[in-house]
């Protein structure tokens, strides 16, 4: 039975692909520089946009580390996202079409 597994890139401790793969070393084995880990079970951090921090917080570890982790040992850790788009300024009401340009 095939399972997805991370690969590990142990020299900079990026997961850097993964891989559909039965876990039988006599069959197959990450390449050198590498280990795998059962994706399933790897614990990752999850992160959420936290407006008093203003800033990504880890909220959660779930078993499904991806491309592009880093690995420390005991988790993998998803970069964070983006940050949320700007929030568009208020309408002026008595303005509502916004200032004017003056074309040069």
């Amino acid at each position: 039975m095939s399972k997805t597994y991370l690969l590990i890139n142990t020299s900079n401790n990026t997961v850097e692909n993964a891989v559909a793969w039965d876990g039988n070393t006599e069959t197959w084995q990450p390449p050198s520089g590498f280990i795998a880990l059962d994706a399933e079970v790897t614990p990752s951090i999850e992160w959420e946009w936290s407006t008093d921090a203003n800033d990504w917080v880890p909220v959660d570890m779930v078993g499904t580390g991806s491309i592009g982790d880093s690995w420390d040992g005991q988790k993998s850790n998803s970069p964070k996202p983006p940050p949320p788009p700007p929030t568009p300024a208020p309408v002026d009401p008595a303005n509502p079409e916004g200032p004017s340009v003056i074309a040069e």
